[in-house]
């Protein structure tokens, strides 16, 4: 489990998340014609998050006793965004593309990781509350 749970290996998924929410504020989904770089890199964010995903449920099991995978809620929610991704990457038509603004809740995961940035975002709740 070591290296799965370490705080680099959190490090480089956060900045594959954020550098996917920066492609994702570029694109535009409407635009036609052949594939472009969004394509590739869409490929390239499915295949690296999907790998993250089999990983972590290799190191921690998919279901069954406290620690796996499945009872943390933000495993759940990246489970959910990488079966979104992969089926949007299939069924790729423009209705379909309004779904895949569900990747940007990713970037909620920073808040588990940043203690700070935890704070701050409970202090803009209990104000917008």
């Amino acid at each position: 489990m070591g290296w799965v749970t370490s705080r680099w290996f959190d490090y480089v998924i956060l900045f594959l998340i954020m550098a996917n929410c920066v492609v994702l504020g570029i694109e535009n989904p409407l635009e036609k014609g052949e594939k472009n770089i969004f394509d590739v890199l869409e490929w390239i964010f499915n295949i690296s998050f999907t790998l993250e995903m089999i990983v972590k449920i290799t190191a921690l099991g998919f279901i069954g006793h406290e620690h796996c995978y499945m009872r943390n809620p933000w495993n759940v929610v990246d489970f959910i965004i990488v079966i979104i991704s992969w089926v949007t990457s299939f069924f790729g038509n423009t209705t379909v593309y309004a779904v895949r603004a569900v990747r940007a809740l990713r970037a909620i995961r920073m808040v588990s990781v940043f203690p700070r940035m935890r704070k701050l975002v409970t202090a803009l709740l209990d104000i917008c509350v």
